[in-house]
């Protein structure tokens, strides 16, 4: 087993627990002003359905 400093989790900080089959994943929570600008420089070009544009 690893060690929660590996997965970057801090102590308080919270943490959704995702179940795939038989394995649990454990993401932690980030707030949008983190997360911001996280997909940046990812390439908008990809074409979408006609209900999805707005």
């Amino acid at each position: 087993m690893r060690h929660p400093r590996e997965w970057n989790v801090k102590p308080g900080q919270k943490v959704r627990f995702i179940v795939y089959g038989n394995r649990l994943e454990i993401v932690p929570v980030r707030d949008l002003k983190t997360a911001r600008g996280f997909l940046r420089g990812m390439s908008s070009d990809t074409e979408r359905e006609e209900e999805d544009r707005g």
